[in-house]
C-alpha cells in the first residue's frame, strides 16, 4: 500500500517539510464530513467558503466550516503525527473519502497547500487554499449555558421551520424567533401568509437573562440534523456569545450570527375564537388536499373549504385545468362556513405532525384559520393560515 515517507531534516523553506500529518478511520471521518456539507457554500464569490478547515491538534482532528452567517465545528478521532492546519474543498474531500475502501486513511500536507491522501493502493492530492484565509469563528465557551431537551427541541423545530420565508423579497426574515424567557422555550416562524408557534416549559431554574434572537433557517435545518439521532433523555447546551447564538450537541458546535431584524408581533395573529371547530383524521385530510390541489392554480395552490352539517367539502377550480372536489365526513352541527386556503400550507402542517387527528377552528371567510394537533390540545402548538380570495368567486 502507499504510505507517506518520513520527512527528513530540512529548512522551513523546503517544499518537502511536513506541515500536517494524521491518520483517521474512514467511517469516523466520513460521518463528520457529511455533517458539514450543508454549511459550506457551493457557489460563492469567496472561494475559501467552499473549503473546510482541518485542524490537527492534541485532541484529535477538528473540522470547521462556515458561510459567514452559520459556523460549524466538529471533531473526529485521529492519530496526529504533526499538528497543523490545512484547508480542502469540502465537497471534494467528502467524495474522495466516501470512495475509498474501509480502514485507515493517511493525510499529509507538505509544501504549500496540497493535502495528500493515501488509503491502501489509492492516492489523491487535493489542492487547498491558505489556512490563514479561513474566516475566524466566535469562541465556543459558554458562561451560563441553557440545557435544552433534545427530543422536544427537535419536535418544535420540525413544527415551525417550514413556515420560515425563503424567497419573498418583501417579507424576508429568513429565520425564526428563538426565545428562552424564564423557564419557557418558544419558537415562532412566519412568512406573512402563515405562522407556526411552538412553546414548552423547561425543567430549569428561571433564567435571569433570557435569549431572544431571530435564528437563520439554515441554522435550524443543520440543528435538526444534529438532533436526529439523540434520545429523549439527551440534552444540548445553548447560549449567546457576542452577537451569535451557539448550540453544543455532543462534540459538535453550531454557531449562528444574529439576524439584525425585528420579529413581527406574532401575538396579535394568534386567534382566540372557537366559533366553528371540527376534528379531522390527519392522513385523510392530507391525502384529500393533495388530490384536490392537483387541479388548483400552480401559483396560488388555492382550495376552498366548505363546512356544513357533518360534512367538509374541499374543492379546487382552474379555468385552464378543470375542477376537483372531495368530501370528508365530520362531526359538526353548527352553521355553515366557507374559506379559501393555500393547500400547500395546510399539507405542511399535517406533515409536521405524527398524531392521528388534528383540529381546525374557523370564524368566517375573512379571518385566519387555526390548526392544532387534536391529541395535544393542552400543548402550546398553534398553526395559523391566512384566508385566500378564490378566483372568480367569493370565499363565503
Amino acid at each position: 500500500m502507499y504510505s507517506f515517507k518520513k520527512s527528513s531534516s530540512c529548512s522551513k523553506t523546503s517544499p518537502t517539510e511536513v506541515h500536517v500529518e494524521f491518520i483517521a478511520k474512514k467511517d469516523d471521518l466520513l460521518g463528520q464530513l457529511a455533517l458539514v456539507q450543508g454549511i459550506v457554500e457551493r457557489k460563492t464569490t469567496m472561494p475559501i467558503l467552499s473549503h473546510l478547515l482541518l485542524v490537527a491538534d492534541k485532541e484529535g482532528l477538528q473540522l470547521v466550516a462556515t458561510d459567514l452567517e452559520v459556523g460549524f465545528r466538529t471533531r473526529c478521532e485521529a492519530s496526529i503525527s504533526q499538528p497543523g492546519e490545512v484547508t480542502v474543498p469540502a465537497r471534494k474531500i467528502f467524495d474522495v473519502v466516501r470512495s475509498l475502501p474501509g480502514g485507515e486513511i493517511q493525510f499529509r500536507r507538505s509544501g504549500d497547500h496540497d493535502l495528500g491522501i493515501v488509503c491502501e493502493q489509492t492516492k489523491f492530492t487535493l489542492r487547498g487554499l491558505p489556512a490563514s484565509d479561513f474566516p475566524s469563528l466566535p469562541e465556543t465557551a459558554l458562561k451560563d449555558p441553557v440545557q435544552l431537551p433534545a427530543a422536544r427541541l427537535r419536535e418544535m423545530i420540525a413544527r415551525v421551520i417550514f413556515a420560515v420565508t425563503v424567497d419573498d423579497p418583501v417579507y424576508s426574515l429568513n429565520g425564526a424567533l428563538f426565545s428562552v424567557e424564564g423557564k419557557t422555550l418558544t419558537l415562532v416562524a412566519t412568512d406573512g401568509h402563515r405562522l407556526a408557534y411552538a412553546s414548552c416549559e423547561l425543567e430549569i431554574k428561571p433564567l435571569k437573562k433570557g435569549i431572544r434572537q431571530v435564528v437563520h433557517r439554515k441554522t435550524l435545518a443543520e440543528l435538526l440534523k444534529l438532533l436526529a439521532d439523540l434520545d429523549d433523555e439527551d440534552q444540548i447546551s445553548c447560549g449567546e456569545v457576542d452577537n451569535h447564538i451557539l448550540f453544543r450537541v455532543d462534540r459538535a458546535v453550531l454557531t449562528s450570527r444574529s439576524l439584525e431584524k425585528s420579529f413581527p408581533a406574532y401575538e396579535k395573529v394568534l386567534p382566540d375564537f372557537d366559533d366553528h371547530q371540527i376534528g379531522l383524521d390527519r392522513e385523510l385530510l392530507a391525502a384529500a388536499l393533495k388530490r384536490v390541489s392537483l387541479l388548483s392554480s400552480e401559483r396560488s395552490r388555492a382550495v376552498r373549504f366548505d363546512l356544513t352539517r357533518d360534512r367538509l367539502e374541499i374543492t379546487s377550480n382552474s379555468p385552464d385545468l378543470g375542477e376537483a372536489s372531495e368530501v370528508l365526513t365530520v362531526d359538526y352541527k353548527g352553521n355553515g362556513v366557507a374559506i379559501g386556503f393555500n393547500a400547500r400550507y395546510v399539507i405542511d402542517f399535517t406533515e409536521s405532525l405524527s398524531c392521528s387527528r388534528v383540529r381546525m377552528i374557523l370564524k368566517d371567510s375573512n379571518t385566519q384559520g387555526l390548526f392544532l394537533p387534536e391529541e395535544e390540545l393542552d400543548s402550546e402548538y398553534r398553526y395559523v393560515v391566512m384566508p385566500m380570495q378564490l378566483r372568480g368567486e367569493e370565499a363565503d
